[in-house]
């Protein structure tokens, strides 16, 4: 369901080229970036890098180790990760990368896996919040789903959401607590 958006004013073209080359790949140094893109000016390669990095987009995710140096290797934060989603990068190659990378990160994973069942303007709302904080939280997830809920859905899609909402057993119980909750305060609000 997630679907790209043209936000083509959101990065600038090598920022956003350099984004989507990390989300489709392991981390990487601005060097090895620069190498496969096939560039030789490297001072652009490195601003672009640099920025994604102070856009909180991108971090070290690992330490490369060459010529008795230790060089960052970086890959996508949270905010990053939406940001790949909604340029319409491979949620396949993201999923299997974020469980790589972050094998403990069960937020980033289960929203992850909702994230092909969600409309992407909700997905683009939640990325607001997830800025704000630095890391996509249980809060964001359970938004997601509530957000999604009144939009149209098919039956097919519906199930595919619950069965990977199940995957989850901590996740599936709280959200199933939470709409209980909500139920009982809008019967409150909203008597018959």
């Amino acid at each position: 369901m997630s679907k790209a958006r043209n936000r083509s004013n959101t990065l600038p073209t090598l920022q956003k080229r350099i984004l989507l080359h990390l989300a489709k790949n392991e981390p990487r140094t601005a060097h090895a970036i620069m190498v496969e893109f096939n560039r030789k000016d490297y001072k652009a390669i490195y601003t672009s890098f640099n920025a994604l990095k102070e856009k909180k987009l991108i971090c070290k995710a690992k330490t490369k180790i060459a010529n008795k140096k230790e060089y960052e290797e970086c890959w996508l934060t949270h905010e990053g990760i939406i940001t790949a989603i909604l340029e319409g990068v491979n949620l396949e190659k993201l999923i299997v990368q974020t469980t790589n990378l972050y094998p403990e990160d069960k937020e980033a994973q289960l929203f992850l896996d909702l994230a092909r069942y969600i409309d992407s303007e909700i997905i683009e709302m939640t990325n607001s919040g997830v800025r704000e904080k630095g890391s996509i939280t249980f809060l964001d997830i359970m938004n997601l789903i509530f957000l999604q809920a009144p939009i149209e859905t098919d039956l097919e899609n519906a199930k595919k959401l619950t069965e990977t909402l199940k995957k989850y057993p901590e996740a599936y119980a709280l959200l199933k607590g939470a709409k209980n909750t909500i139920i009982e305060q809008l019967n409150l609000i909203i008597p018959d």
